[in-house]
């Protein structure tokens, strides 16, 4: 391919072992493209790497099945409809790792879209480290185990590690519920000394933890500072705990989200007296555990539904009503015209998140747009491959993904929604 950019490398069919994808550099408004000639038929089995100096490529359609790290460096480098299966089966691996410690960022301008990773191996299944304006748009990720680990490194599905400037939107980790070395978190956000970039201009947004059993669905952790972090329109069920701050000097803002069937705490500050959490317009359902517990530092607490009445007290402007009986009949919407809906109390994931293919600053990166986001793209190539060897979760039944979300509180899917 040639390095004045706007080359397309189509691959046919088959199951490569070899490198197959070593290309020259695009251009910044054109793009060199690699892409599977129909999305899913090229598997790749060899070790992925792409190196500081890769810059304007694409890659589209493609599947990764091997257990080797795929590691990304670089910048302006976009995934576009790819599959990540398996990891590395010990020592500090991940599957998916953007960024390294070699130089500073380790990567910027990253987008994974419309993608998914799963399959044993790896401690991470997606990993953002040391890095700079990435965004996941529609990324799925279940952590199938495997990793032996030393039973202190923590494992999780989508990781910010010391990085800035990161958008997670409308993704979803779902199904861990193995027995692992050690689960820290669905989405789990780092900021220690292992590198100077700050933490800071992060968020989660329509995103779902679902069935997670171990551990926290949102956790912010270790000592270093967390600045501008938010976490909105987003959903944790049946997870082991809510939002959890751990170390020091963390400042999150949490809106609207729906946390039910906590099988911990709720909500926890367990960490030191500079961190604070401020919460809103949001619902707290059913815990086994308490549904608030600051240990230390501060929390605002505003407009939160609190259900049973016993979780109170619950902040300014609480409401202590069962949600399943005023607008909570689908985890990621609350029934229009309810009262849930007129407070603005609970998520609302029903738009899809962010201009497609657009990367962090370009125009519409981070806005609502009109495209519904349900059925969710690519929805049956998900399962095909989410359910190769798998009957847990969303694989024990026939339904879709969209199915499996929307009548997860045991009320039918909406027949609109595959009538779009």
């Amino acid at each position: 391919m040639s390095s004045d950019g706007g080359d397309v490398l189509i691959i046919r069919p088959g199951i490569y072992s070899e490198d197959i994808l070593s290309v020259q550099n695009g251009e910044a408004n054109s793009y060199n493209i690699i892409k599977a000639e129909k999305d899913g038929t090229v598997i790749l089995t060899g070790a992925f790497y792409l190196p500081f100096s890769t810059e304007y490529i694409q890659l589209e359609g493609l599947k990764w099945d091997s257990r080797h790290t795929k590691a990304i460096t670089g910048h302006h480098i976009k995934f576009l409809r790819c599959a990540f299966k398996g990891g590395p089966l010990k020592d500090n691996t991940v599957n998916v790792g953007i960024g390294s410690n070699d130089q500073t960022p380790g990567a910027h301008h990253i987008l994974i879209e419309d993608s998914w990773a799963y399959g044993k191996g790896g401690r991470y299944n997606f990993l953002i480290y040391n890095s700079d304006s990435v965004v996941f748009r529609r990324v799925i990720a279940r952590h199938d185990g495997g990793w032996k680990g030393s039973g202190y490194d923590p494992e999780a599905g989508i990781t910010i590690y010391n990085s800035s400037n990161i958008e997670i939107q409308n993704s979803i980790v779902l199904d861990s519920d193995l027995k692992y070395q050690y689960w820290e978190s669905a989405f789990y956000n780092v900021k220690n000394e292992s590198s100077q970039l700050a933490y800071k201009n992060t968020r989660i947004v329509g995103s779902i933890a679902l069935n997670t059993p171990v551990g926290n669905a949102f956790s912010y952790d270790a000592g270093g500072i967390m600045k501008n972090t938010i976490i909105e329109n987003s959903v944790a069920w049946s997870s082991g705990g809510g939002i959890a701050l751990n170390g020091n000097n963390k400042s999150v803002t949490a809106k609207n989200l729906t946390l039910g069937k906590i099988i911990g705490t709720g909500v926890a500050i367990w960490g030191g007296d500079k961190n604070r959490l401020d919460l809103s317009n949001s619902i707290i359902y059913k815990n086994k555990n308490r549904a608030i517990r600051i240990n230390a530092g501060r929390a605002i607490l505003n407009k939160l539904n609190c259900y049973p009445k016993e979780y109170s007290p619950c902040g300014k402007h609480a409401l202590f009503i069962n949600p399943i009986t005023h607008g909570l009949k689908h985890l990621p919407v609350i029934d229009k015209n309810s009262k849930l809906d007129t407070l603005k109390i609970g998520a609302n994931i029903s738009k899809q998140t962010g201009k497609n293919r657009s990367l962090y600053n370009d125009a519409g990166f981070n806005t609502t747009t009109d495209i519904s986001l349900w059925p969710w793209p690519l929805e049956r190539r998900i399962k095909n491959d989410l359910c190769e060897n798998t009957t847990r979760g969303l694989c024990a039944s026939s339904k879709s993904l969209t199915e499996y979300i929307w009548s997860y509180l045991g009320f039918d899917t909406p027949k609109a929604i595959y009538s779009k």
